[in-house]
């Protein structure tokens, strides 16, 4: 499942993930919240040594991609997901 084409990666799609947030599947960038997503002004990429980005550890291998579920329990089911890549 993914919300939008990455701005900054012409193959990326922004997808939710675990801890959650949203991140680009290809370039690692992090937005996060939908509403954040909307704006390429409000992205962080999260780097060495810490990672952190919204408060939270994106090191590599400590995240996974988020459910519909996960999306619903966050309350942000009623943004426009979309549920196959393109």
């Amino acid at each position: 499942m993914w919300l939008r084409e990455c701005p900054f990666d012409d193959q990326g799609l922004v997808r939710p993930v675990l801890p959650l947030a949203l991140m680009c599947d290809t370039c690692g960038s992090v937005w996060c919240t939908p509403a954040d997503a909307a704006h390429e002004d409000r992205v962080t990429v999260p780097e060495a040594p810490d990672w952190t980005a919204c408060g939270r550890s994106f090191a590599p291998g400590s995240t996974s991609w988020a459910t519909r579920e996960d999306v619903d329990k966050a309350g942000w089911g009623e943004h426009p997901w979309h549920e196959e890549a393109s």
